[in-house]
């Protein structure tokens, strides 16, 4: 899904400018993927991955996305937001 947002422009930039760390590592990390295969991996078709990505998430008002890095430890603590 977030290649798909990211194909399609549906960023907000300022947000993960400032609110982000490491995006163009998750960006160039996407655009190794093989689409196709992933699709057929998972089977979901890819009109609904797409249907998913851009009409309920990335048109949604909040929604969060995370992506960990194996190399180094991450601790997530639940906030109220």
């Amino acid at each position: 899904m977030m290649r798909i947002i990211m194909d399609e422009n549906l960023l907000d930039g300022i947000f993960i400018e400032m609110r982000t760390e490491n995006y163009s590592s998750l960006r160039d990390s996407l655009y190794t993927m093989n689409l196709d295969e992933l699709i057929a991996v998972t089977g979901v078709p890819a009109d609904l991955v797409g249907e998913a990505a851009i009409r309920m998430y990335a048109g949604a008002q909040k929604g969060v996305s995370c992506y960990l890095s194996w190399d180094h430890t991450v601790h997530i603590r639940n906030r109220q937001c």
